[in-house]
């Protein structure tokens, strides 16, 4: 039924953002990004910080929206296949015959009504969507010469641009992610975070560690698993390590 269809095609988009997402994250996890993640966003850091009244580069714009503009584009291409086939379809294959080992008994142009096979712009819609993202059901498939040469031919078209649409979605997604993630601002939640000794001020050292530990990359464990074995090579307890001592 109609309702099947339409939370067919919700799902696989869905599906599809939902895939992306998490094989985006295995994907940083295989390749270990994430010093590369972390050398952004001392840059970015820097650029705030340090030089906020600069403007930005062609190519700083470039890399704040050029995801977003490949995802717009990869959009309009997936949207293109999809009309492009409902348009045909719906146009030379709206009621046939077929023929072959899929023709229809006792039909003719005059009982096609009644005997062919028919195809609506939600039919139409629903084989596209499937068909391109490579779930492919078969309970809709082209059933003319014509219609399944050029069917051939506009699969391979389609699943290469949702291919590039999950491509290009993966990357929004990765880009939103780190931004969020890497988006610091001295707050004040997040000025008393570092300042962990309670003093009013944030000393060099309350800076780098409150950081690396908003960052991920590493724990307030690991700070004090550090501190420790600090204290026990400092001998003389003078916060310094001496070639003797070390």
């Amino acid at each position: 039924n109609f309702e099947a269809k339409y939370f067919m095609i919700v799902y696989v988009f869905v599906g599809t953002a939902l895939v992306a997402n998490v094989m985006n994250d295995l994907f940083n996890l295989v390749v270990e990004r994430g010093d590369e993640l972390l050398r952004k966003q001392l840059r970015r850091m820097e650029k705030r910080y340090i030089d906020d009244s600069s403007s930005e580069s062609d190519s700083e714009i470039t890399a704040r929206y050029g995801g977003t503009n490949q995802l717009i584009a990869a959009v309009f291409m997936y949207v293109f296949f999809v009309v492009t086939w409902i348009l045909f379809f719906v146009y030379y294959e709206g009621c046939v015959c077929s023929y072959g080992v899929t023709q229809k008994e006792s039909c003719d142009m005059e009982s096609c009504d009644v005997n062919g096979y028919k195809l609506t712009a939600g039919d139409a819609l629903y084989e596209a969507v499937i068909t391109f993202s490579t779930v492919g059901f078969g309970d809709f498939s082209p059933k003319t010469v014509v219609g399944r040469a050029v069917g051939s031919i506009w699969m391979i078209l389609g699943v290469l641009s949702f291919v590039n649409l999950v491509a290009k979605l993966s990357g929004v997604i990765e880009s939103y992610k780190e931004s969020y993630k890497t988006k610091e601002r001295l707050e004040v939640a997040n000025f008393m975070q570092m300042d962990k000794d309670g003093t009013g001020v944030i000393s060099r050292e309350e800076f780098k560690d409150f950081f690396l530990v908003s960052q991920g990359k590493v724990t307030p464990e690991d700070l004090q698993r550090l501190e420790t074995i600090f204290a026990e090579l400092d001998k003389n307890n003078d916060n310094s390590l001496s070639a003797e001592e070390a």
